[in-house]
């Protein structure tokens, strides 16, 4: 009896720290340079998660660039309204993907495309 209690026990409790998104990044993004653009990532569990961006492309961590794209606390990707001539191909056409962590594993959403569509 004590040994089945055990394996209920960890059965349930494992199950309780699943990694799921409750807003996963759509596939493709087409950026308005006037408009900026929010991805938005949000990874829930019982436990705490640390949400983060990677770029798909090299797998590094996404790094703020000041005026151009920054990672929110909320788990969102913020690409800022931008001038034609600040255009980076490797932030304003690159691919990215939200990674979802606790101690208990990881999370990675579908790849996504940011592509720039309307630098004027």
């Amino acid at each position: 009896m004590f040994i089945l209690l055990i394996t209920l026990f960890t059965f349930f409790h494992s199950s309780w720290s699943v990694l799921k998104f409750s807003i996963e990044p759509p596939n493709l993004i087409t950026l308005n340079n006037n408009t900026g653009a929010n991805i938005g990532c949000s990874v829930t569990s019982d436990l705490k998660v640390t949400t983060k961006w990677i770029n798909y492309e090299t797998q590094s961590p996404v790094e703020d660039v000041i005026e151009l794209r920054n990672q929110r606390p909320d788990g969102s990707l913020y690409f800022a309204p931008f001038d034609f001539d600040q255009f980076r191909a490797d932030i304003h056409s690159a691919k990215y993907q939200c990674v979802g962590s606790n101690k208990h594993g990881v999370i990675l959403s579908r790849i996504v495309q940011v592509q720039a569509g309307n630098c004027k």
